[in-house]
């Protein structure tokens, strides 16, 4: 079988998610081909954390930058697709079935479509007032996929966010600018991956159930906080 990675970024803010979530990761039998990398920054503290393989950055940027630095992992291209989740993305299931779908199109960054219309989405998607082809989607950026060969594909998004970052609220903005504009985006993970927020637009993104998902993404407050307790209530 293919050499499968999933990633995280974690600061010491959300360590407790992301050992939450680690341990639901373990917990799944299907999951233990998939080899695990933690990306942190230097002083977060790594002894307990179930993780396989660490990347430590001094240059970290949570908000920005840190989950496009993956390619500076020098065992990446070892493997056959990767996936990065949020801490707040909670694995519920076998995840092979996403690596499957990637990997059915390699050429392509596998992400979940958040708004049918970037056009009419807000200040987390859009740099200013910029304009996109009718009936473009948003994407969010706290769960994504691709080949290892796509890993080139992240350099000049990197370039992209030193560029626009003072007019962004943070990376999503500039992952859909670049995505778009490239088109190398396609809205696969939707398939098995579920927004979990008390907003309503999101029940028309969702393609899937609470029940049936993969992941669930913990989106608004769930995030801002981190409430463990009541994301296991929910997932259990």
């Amino acid at each position: 079988m293919n050499k499968r990675l999933l990633y995280f970024i974690c600061d010491n803010k959300y360590k407790d998610c992301l050992l939450y979530n680690l341990e639901k990761f373990h917990s799944l039998g299907e999951n233990k081909n998939i080899e695990t990398l933690c990306i942190s920054p230097a002083d977060f503290l790594t002894s307990n954390i179930p993780a396989k393989h660490f990347l430590i950055l001094n240059d970290f940027d949570y908000k920005f930058t840190a989950k496009f630095m993956v390619g500076r992992f020098e065992k990446l291209k070892s493997y056959k697709s990767v996936l990065y989740l949020d801490c707040d993305a909670i694995i519920k299931k076998d995840i092979n079935p996403i690596f499957d779908e990637i990997e059915a199109q390699p050429h392509k960054i596998h992400a979940m479509v958040e708004g049918d219309d970037i056009n009419q989405a807000g200040e987390w998607h859009k740099i200013g007032n910029e304009i996109f082809n009718k009936n473009q989607p948003a994407f969010n950026a706290g769960i994504f996929g691709f080949c290892a060969e796509m890993i080139y594909a992240l350099d000049p998004l990197l370039d992209m966010i030193a560029k626009w970052r003072s007019l962004a609220i943070a990376d999503q903005p500039i992952f859909n600018k670049y995505i778009i504009e490239k088109n190398i985006a396609v809205g696969t993970l939707n398939r098995h991956c579920y927004f979990h927020s008390p907003i309503s637009s999101y029940k028309k993104v969702n393609k899937i159930s609470l029940q049936d998902a993969a992941v669930v993404h913990f989106l608004g407050d769930a995030y801002c906080g981190k409430s463990v307790e009541r994301m296991r209530a929910i997932l259990s």
